[in-house]
This record gives C-alpha cells, sequence and structure tokens, in this order.
C-alpha cells in the first residue's frame, strides 16, 4: 500500500473516531467514574478514590491530561479517544504481523464498529486501557517468536 493511501487510511480512522466517540460521548457519570474523577485530585483507593485496586496507572495517565483539561469529563473523553486510536494502531500492527497490511486494516475498522468496544468506550475509558493491554500482551507474544526475553516483557502486563 502506499504512503498516500497509508495517510487515507489513518485521516478516515481519525474522523471515525471523532463522528462515532464525541457525538455519543455520556453527559453523565457512572459511579465508578465518578469514583475515578475523585481521583484525580486526590488519589486514595482506601476511601474509594477510586475503588480498589486503585488502578494507579490509568489515575497517573489520567492526571497528566486533566493537567491540560482541568475538567474530568473532558479528560475522560480525551483518554477514550486517544485508547481508541492506540488500540486501533496496535491491532493493525498485529494483523500485519499475523497476515497483511489489509487484515490489519480491516481488524481496525472491525474493532472501531464492535459494539462492546464502543460501548466500554462511552461508559468510561477505563475498560479501553484492558483492551489496549491486552493487544499489547498479544502483539509482543507474536512479536517474541517464543523468546524467552519479549515473552517475559509481555507478561508484565
Amino acid at each position: 500500500m502506499s504512503k498516500r493511501a497509508r495517510i487515507g487510511f489513518w485521516a478516515l480512522i481519525t474522523v471515525l473516531i471523532a463522528l462515532t466517540r464525541i457525538s455519543a460521548s455520556a453527559e453523565y457519570f457512572s459511579i465508578d467514574n465518578v469514583n475515578l474523577a475523585l481521583a484525580l485530585e486526590k488519589f486514595d483507593p482506601n476511601n474509594h478514590q477510586p475503588q480498589p485496586p486503585g488502578y494507579p496507572f490509568f489515575v497517573a495517565s489520567a492526571r497528566l491530561v486533566n493537567f491540560f483539561f482541568h475538567d474530568a469529563q473532558l479528560t475522560f473523553l480525551a483518554v477514550s479517544l486517544l485508547v481508541t486510536g492506540l488500540c486501533l494502531l496496535v491491532i493493525v500492527a498485529l494483523g500485519e504481523r499475523l497476515f497483511t497490511e489489509r487484515a490489519g486494516q480491516t481488524a481496525a475498522l472491525l474493532l472501531l464498529f464492535n459494539p462492546v468496544f464502543w460501548q466500554s468506550g462511552l461508559d468510561g475509558p477505563l475498560r479501553l486501557n484492558l483492551a489496549l493491554f491486552s493487544l499489547l500482551v498479544a502483539y509482543y507474544v507474536r512479536v517474541s517468536g517464543l523468546r524467552a526475553g519479549w515473552a517475559y516483557w509481555a507478561r508484565s502486563f
């Protein structure tokens, strides 16, 4: 595939993410998101900010984004959009490693419109991080070719 076609594909994906996620984003927080929003100000899993186990990686990355927005709802929307894009990047790379470039792009489009993935991103960005880490583990295991170093790195996620 040419460089121009790749740029067109990623431009299409970016537009589709924006159209399908921003317009359908929730205007309210579920109880889990309320606890995560409280953790943006004070991380205290003992006080359910957020609920145990606390999700320190997610809270730290969300705090970094919240530094720019200063609004939990915009922060969670931005994190959701970013992690959705990262998931699609990883699934394209995994599809290319396993099959062909076209297979990776098809997998990305299928994941983008998967109802469970879509709903998870709308409910809260935390679940999308679980998808991202699962995809990263699959990618690193494939890259490892069962070599011990890469397999250990993938297992650490």
